[in-house]
């Protein structure tokens, strides 16, 4: 009953998502009841079961009408909308928190459930703001 190809969305579209299927190669999602897509592993940052109901973003309609997904925002909108989550990490271990340019993916990952490049995205984004600093060996809160 999925209607073929990408129909009317968007890439960075905000969408509903449900699991059909979790396999070693990535996820498969039904998006807005409609559409066909599939989470790549390097987009999935946390568990996902069959019949799992998820947010989730257009990252890229292929020319072949296929979707891939995104549990998280791209881009700019990734790092406003994953800002304030660090900034309350930050006050919960007292202004600062090791994870800087040295933390490794897996670190990220478990830390924030970011990839490496969003979390960068984001901390870069509260830098430009002055609401921290960037540390040799994590970031800092100045305010």
């Amino acid at each position: 009953f999925l209607q073929k190809g990408a129909g009317d969305l968007q890439e960075g579209q905000t969408v509903r998502l449900l699991v059909t299927s979790s396999e070693r190669s990535g996820a498969r999602a039904i998006i807005d009841e409609t559409y066909e897509g599939m989470l790549f592993p390097d987009e999935i940052h946390e568990a996902l079961r069959v019949g799992d109901r998820r947010k989730g973003y257009v990252k890229k309609i292929r020319e072949d009408g296929k979707v891939a997904l995104s549990l998280q925002p791209q881009g700019y909108r990734a790092a406003m909308e994953t800002a304030p989550m660090i900034l309350q990490k930050l006050d919960q271990a007292g202004g600062f928190l090791p994870y800087g340019d040295h933390a490794s993916p897996e670190e990220i990952r478990q830390v924030f459930g970011l990839s490496k490049g969003s979390y960068k995205k984001a901390i870069g984004s509260l830098f430009r703001e002055g609401l921290i600093r960037i540390e040799e060996n994590g970031i800092r809160k100045l305010r």
